[in-house]
């Protein structure tokens, strides 16, 4: 997906991705990390019913997603998920069965599409003067552990911490971590 951007960044004015919902946050997340001044809008976006059932939310969230891409100028990787644009790596997939499966727990939508067309430009990251590249040199190597107040083996996270390129520590509550002396 990154590299077929980067292939035709020239050439288009945005750029639309149709994805399945439930990894859809964690690529919308990964792409906005790996383009580098970026200064074109890039939409994921996907539906809870497939397309070819009757209450599809497909058509909508497509023709949503392309109205993003085209008129708009917002230079970044954005979800576009039940008339709301989400930041791509501030969006989560907070449900599975409803129409709104999509949020920013820690950030307002930057737009909502309802009657009224309500952008909310102060939240749209601004312009890029430098030259659009893709950043390739990723790594795989990532831990993830999520912490509770009950963890206590140690040894296990210490062995995470040297085997990895990179941990990350779901903390619970305000973010908190079990306190080991």
């Amino acid at each position: 997906m990154a590299q077929t951007v980067e292939k035709n960044y020239k050439n288009y004015d945005g750029f639309v991705i149709i994805h399945g919902t439930d990894t859809l946050a964690y690529t919308a997340s990964t792409l906005s990390f790996m383009f580098e001044n970026l200064n074109k809008t890039v939409v994921v976006t996907g539906s809870q019913i497939p397309i070819s059932q009757l209450r599809s939310d497909a058509v909508d969230n497509l023709l949503g997603a392309l109205m993003v891409a085209g008129p708009f100028q917002i230079p970044e990787v954005v979800v576009y998920f039940d008339n709301k644009i989400l930041r791509g790596n501030r969006s989560t997939k907070a449900s599975s069965s409803k129409m709104e499966a999509f949020e920013s727990p820690n950030m307002a939508p930057l737009a909502i599409f309802d009657v009224n067309l309500a952008v909310e430009w102060h939240r749209i990251l601004k312009h890029n003067k430098g030259t659009f590249k893709l950043f390739k040199n990723m790594s795989t190597n990532i831990a993830q552990i999520t912490m509770s107040p009950l963890f206590c083996n140690w040894k296990a996270l210490a062995h995470l911490f040297e085997d990895s390129d990179a941990v990350i520590l779901s903390g619970y509550g305000m973010g908190n971590l079990p306190i080991n002396n």
